[in-house]
């Protein structure tokens, strides 16, 4: 049976556990190896009358909490800024059909203000504002490449399998990085296709949907079975 490489930092690391563990209950163990950090910059306020836009939890941390309307790339997001106080609606995962959802809803007197980490893929403000919307953006957080502990390098050198989840192409890559000398056959389960091409190599499974339940979904059969790709 194979264990699995829990990738996530903080908070989200026993969140990713929990999911995997209810759909693949078993003996395996999960070894912490944390690929990205979160730290928030500090300081970044919503002005009032602004619409938050949210493409992580790590966002919504990130700030003050609100009273107003505000937008969670999906429904995880969505439920941390309703806990924060906002009136939050939510896309369906990912950056795309979030901005997509934005420009289908009534428009909403207040600008949008993309409220990001110092890395992203998605130009959301960008694309609000092709589409008509008054929107900008502010970097809440950073997210640092992180060195994996020492429990994680005696598994990637060891022989026992490892169940890798990869959350976002740049975990992707530096995961690439770091393992290109793993003695452990890797079971990679990508969250999404962007994700599988920055890993660079073949993976065991993607996730149909860009949610931790789906990946949790796709990564079930391995934990039990442990088959897969390198």
């Amino acid at each position: 049976m194979p264990d699995l490489l829990n990738t996530r930092e903080g908070g989200d690391g026993p969140r990713l556990e929990r999911a995997f563990r209810a759909l693949a209950p078993g003996g395996w163990r999960a070894v912490p190896c944390p690929l990205i950090g979160f730290r928030p910059t500090g300081g970044v306020l919503v002005p009032e009358g602004a619409v938050p836009v949210f493409t992580s939890a790590k966002g919504v941390r990130s700030v003050p909490g609100g009273a107003g309307p505000a937008w969670g790339v999906g429904p995880h997001t969505a439920e941390v800024a309703r806990a924060a106080g906002w009136d939050a609606r939510e896309g369906e995962g990912d950056a795309a059909s979030l901005v997509a959802a934005i420009l289908r809803a009534p428009p909403v007197p207040g600008p949008f203000l993309h409220v990001r980490g110092r890395h992203a893929r998605a130009e959301v403000a960008a694309l609000l504002r092709g589409g008509g919307r008054e929107a900008s953006e502010v970097v809440a957080y950073d997210q640092p490449l992180l060195e994996p502990p020492e429990e994680a390098r005696r598994a990637l050198r060891g022989a026992a399998p490892l169940v890798v989840p990869l959350l976002s192409p740049r975990a992707a890559a530096h995961f690439a990085a770091l393992a290109g000398n793993a003695c452990a056959p890797l079971h990679i389960v990508a969250l999404s296709r962007a994700v599988a091409e920055a890993w660079g190599r073949p993976v065991a499974a993607v996730a149909d949907r860009p949610e931790l339940a789906s990946l949790a979904e796709a990564a079930a059969p391995l934990l039990v079975g442990g088959a897969g790709g390198r």
